[in-house]
């Protein structure tokens, strides 16, 4: 498990702080570097190193869109929602938004939170993601080229 420890606080608008406090049992770098100001006992209450085993296993995803176009609905977001793993779902996609193949970070079309006590469950639910990504996230308002209907050689 790699943990960033640089000194400033990760992005994503904070998606990421729930995950943080399911692993660690309650406590994520945004809450120490407050505590740390302003409310010294509950900075001291911090443990010195993160538990070991950490208390839930869990992942950030990077959405990716296998297909194209301009988006009519978007079950796939929804059907993410009802996970027992989700925590929280980033994205900038909606309806009318213009998707294009994601081929990098850039073109992702979201970023999913997934966490559970619960490894195989938090494994299942991913399994479920990347199924639905495959089989497309979005209805469009218009056809998909069948060229980009055929699995990526990556996957």
């Amino acid at each position: 498990c790699l943990v960033e420890m640089n000194c400033r606080s990760h992005g994503w608008d904070g998606a990421w702080v729930p995950l943080a406090k399911m692993l660690t049992g309650g406590y994520s770098q945004p809450d120490v570097a407050f505590a740390s100001h302003l409310d010294g006992g509950a900075f001291a209450s911090i443990p010195a190193v993160y538990p070991s085993p950490l208390k839930a296993t869990g992942q950030n995803v990077m959405l990716v869109s296998f297909f194209s176009g301009t988006v009519r609905s978007t079950p796939g977001y929804d059907k993410m929602k009802q996970l027992s793993s989700f925590v929280a779902l980033q994205t900038g996609v909606g309806i009318g938004s213009r998707v294009e193949l994601t081929v990098d970070l850039f073109t992702a079309v979201g970023v999913l939170v997934l966490a559970n006590t619960d490894l195989r469950k938090m494994e299942a639910d991913l399994a479920v993601v990347r199924r639905m990504e495959k089989e497309g996230l979005f209805t469009f308002d218009k056809e998909v080229d069948p060229v980009q209907v055929e699995p990526s050689p990556d996957t």
